[in-house]
């Protein structure tokens, strides 16, 4: 079996109208070396807010997309079935937000321009274009035992995001600060190694008369939180999860 087809994603609501103030704890490097947590009160903008704007937020438009799969499906002997399908997952204009704009420059424009304590902002943008490739593979094999049913499943999922193109920073923020980096190492980590790359799973259900009991259990993959530098990244290990 094979699928191609192309779509389009607006932008959600809570992405173009919430707006909020919170303390971020951002890890910097110190000049010596090590690594502090530094609160920063960082304002959440919306698009059309005046701030964002000066910080270079555009309206967002809607995503597009194209998917392309490939698939089979075997049947290698009674009662078992297997599917394998690879796909591949384009999307333009990605909504993502911007990195914490924390810069000195950033900073002192806040502060000058009617945003007083605010120690820096962001705001969601059209700014990434990226490309997912993955592969499903699940089995499933029914046992008829004398008064019951045994219905076993494995399945296993690899999938990796890359980044095909990063938009220039806009003439507003590189008026503020050219050296301002809006999705810069924090970000990109989010995208490429925010979550698990495969998840694999077992599963069996029995069914004796009118009672279904199940069993499910899951691995999720490592994945990565990325700081400004190396120094401040965290990888956390794969996990197993059941369900009963």
């Amino acid at each position: 079996r094979a699928t191609a087809w192309a779509g389009v994603r607006a932008p959600a609501l809570q992405q173009q109208f919430v707006q909020s103030i919170a303390t971020n704890f951002i890890k910097v490097t110190q000049p010596g070396g090590g690594v502090l947590a530094v609160p920063f009160e960082i304002g959440t903008f919306r698009t059309d807010n005046p701030a964002a704007i000066a910080l270079g937020a555009e309206p967002l438009k809607a995503e597009e997309s194209e998917n392309y799969g490939l698939g089979l499906v075997l049947q290698p002997v009674d009662n078992l079935y297997v599917t394998v399908d690879a796909y591949r997952i384009d999307i333009a204009d990605r909504i993502v937000l911007s990195e914490n704009l924390t810069s000195v420059p950033v900073r002192n424009y806040l502060q000058a321009n009617g945003f007083p304590g605010i120690g820096g902002g962001r705001y969601f943008t059209n700014a990434v274009d990226t490309k997912t490739t993955g592969i499903d593979v699940v089995g499933t094999y029914n046992l008829a035992l004398a008064s019951s049913n045994v219905a076993l499943t494995a399945g296993y999922n690899y999938n990796k995001t890359e980044i095909e193109k990063i938009a220039a920073n806009p003439d507003a923020l590189e008026a503020i600060d050219p050296t301002a980096v809006r999705i810069g190492r924090a970000e990109i980590g989010r995208i490429t190694e925010g979550s698990p790359r495969d998840k694999f799973f077992l599963g069996g259900t029995w069914s004796p008369g009118n009672w279904a009991f199940n069993a499910n259990t899951t691995r999720w993959g490592e994945f990565s939180t990325f700081g400004t530098t190396a120094a401040a990244d965290q990888t956390y290990s794969a996990e197993w999860t059941l369900d009963l």
